[in-house]
């Protein structure tokens, strides 16, 4: 078994699926990561990284919204073998400190 890196609650949604998102609990490791819905009966899911995957922190609409909610901040995880983007956002006083960590 692959040792968790880091674990945490995140907000998660998938591009192919939805602009809606929901609270997860975002188990990472070396090799993928795994997300475990915090509210509902829903399954984990696993998802595999490969050597094609890219992270990058993503902004709002405007530099305007990105003011308005300093709260939160966005960030994804583009794995292009699969062709998916997961999109994520920490939230809270310390919303860059946390994105930047993940």
């Amino acid at each position: 078994n692959d040792e968790c890196l880091r674990h945490g609650e995140l907000w998660h949604t998938c591009a192919s699926d939805g602009k809606q998102f929901q609270q997860v609990h975002f188990f990472l490791h070396s090799n993928g990561y795994i997300l475990r819905p915090l509210q509902g009966d829903g399954l984990p899911t696993t998802i595999a990284l490969s050597p094609f995957s890219l992270v990058q922190a993503c902004r709002l609409h405007t530099a305007e919204a990105d003011e308005q909610m300093s709260w939160m901040r966005l960030f994804k995880i583009s794995i292009f073998h699969h062709g998916v983007t997961h999109f994520f956002a920490t939230q809270g006083e310390k919303a860059d400190g946390e994105r930047a960590r993940w």
